[in-house]
């Protein structure tokens, strides 16, 4: 009889322990349901003063919260880390009115944030506290969104892409890649320009294969603004590396290598570009641009040539053709300055420069058609027809330039 006491008594204490071990588990949760009622309530109707007086409850359930955090017996306890979720995440809604302590403990407040997200994640893999986990995970999402949209449409873009950041993080506690909002993020970043805060997001975005090309091209191009340099030239061998056909990403290079002046790199991969997609008119338009850059005029016309062939209507490359042979002629008319007039080649790059010169009259009167008030090709179109002897045709152009 004596024995059976003993036992009982044994069973008696070990229960008696394990509530007191529960006691700081269920009274952060009691706590912060206070407070976060408390809270809500009073931010609905602007009261401040109200919204303070909530922060007691947050203190009382902060500090049940932390001892359970640190028992062996409930550390590892699923309901442990939802509370301990919820009550780290709302830290910022605790000191909401105190904007001072607010902007002076903003590492602290951003390590409970990341602390209260690790809990969630821990919560949600356990069945009992899934349901209620999303119910709270759906909450905050509720007022991110809403936020993010008002706060976007006033352009308030630093703080839009925070807002869409966190929605694209409470999206992740419930195992949800939310691309769409880390892309929304990175959109505001950029519109904000912080260049580097959406070159980031844009990574982040093709590391996921969000529309991974698109993703590199407009990381590399934020980076290009914020003028870091040398991260480019690793983001565009590294996107190159991956996906080393894709058109977003060829372009991206492209559009580095022209900014560096290395145009020997950006027309090679121009070339990589076009055999992607040969039917694209501004790709062929790049390649005229760069190698009339580079002095291969044959090439450069040949492309601007296929450009026109592509898109009648292109104003643009029949500037860049007009361009190609004025700047042919010129090298021509170099190269017989260094000859003799009797020397055979003399006579050959003659005839060559006459052509080219003659040439360039067709593209620039049809550039003109749609830019007719363009002054600096009207006085380029009085040198063409002088050139070729065209005095007529050379005075009617001053005159045009002159009225402008």
């Amino acid at each position: 009889m004596k024995k059976l006491n003993l036992i009982f008594a044994s069973t008696l204490l070990t229960t008696t322990s394990l509530f007191a071990q529960n006691v700081n588990v269920t009274g952060a949760a009691l706590e912060f349901n206070t407070f976060y009622g408390c809270f809500m309530q009073a931010a609905q109707s602007n009261n401040e003063k109200g919204m303070l007086e909530c922060r007691e409850s947050y203190v009382k359930a902060r500090t049940y919260i932390d001892k359970a955090a640190a028992d062996p017996s409930t550390e590892n306890s699923p309901k442990m880390f939802l509370y301990k979720g919820k009550i780290y995440i709302t830290s910022m809604y605790a000191y909401a009115t105190d904007t001072a302590y607010m902007s002076a403990n903003k590492e602290k407040f951003e390590k409970d944030f990341e602390e209260g997200l690790a809990s969630l994640k821990k919560a949600y893999q356990d069945k009992k506290f899934k349901s209620e986990t999303q119910d709270f995970v759906n909450q905050n999402l509720f007022q991110y969104n809403a936020g993010a949209s008002m706060m976007y449409k006033k352009e308030n873009y630093l703080e839009a892409g925070g807002a869409y950041e966190l929605i694209y993080r409470f999206n992740d506690v419930v195992g949800k890649v939310d691309t769409l909002n880390l892309y929304n993020a990175a959109i505001s970043y950029q519109q904000g320009k912080k260049y580097e805060m959406a070159a980031e997001k844009f990574k982040q975005l093709a590391g996921l294969g969000y529309k991974p090309g698109e993703s590199y091209r407009n990381a590399i191009s934020n980076l290009l603004e914020a003028k870091k340099i040398d991260e480019v030239k690793v983001l565009i061998e590294e996107a190159i590396k991956k996906y080393p056909k894709d058109i977003d990403v060829l372009t991206a290079g492209v559009n580095y290598y022209f900014s560096v002046n290395d145009l020997e790199s950006a027309s090679g991969l121009l070339d990589k570009a076009v055999e992607q997609d040969p039917t694209n008119h501004v790709m062929f338009y790049n390649i005229g641009t760069i190698t009339l850059s580079s002095g291969d005029f044959d090439k450069a016309e040949k492309a601007l040539k296929r450009a026109i062939e592509l898109k009648a209507d292109y104003p643009e490359a029949y500037y860049q053709l007009g361009a190609v042979y004025i700047n042919k002629y010129g090298s021509l008319v170099k190269q017989m300055d260094n000859l003799k007039t009797n020397d055979p080649k003399y006579k050959e790059l003659e005839t060559a420069s006459e052509e080219s010169i003659k040439n360039a009259v067709a593209p620039l009167e049809k550039y003109l058609e749609k830019n007719p008030n363009d002054k600096e090709t009207l006085l380029n179109m009085v040198k063409v027809y002088r050139s070729i002897g065209n005095n007529e045709k050379a005075i009617e152009y001053k005159k045009r330039a002159d009225a402008l």
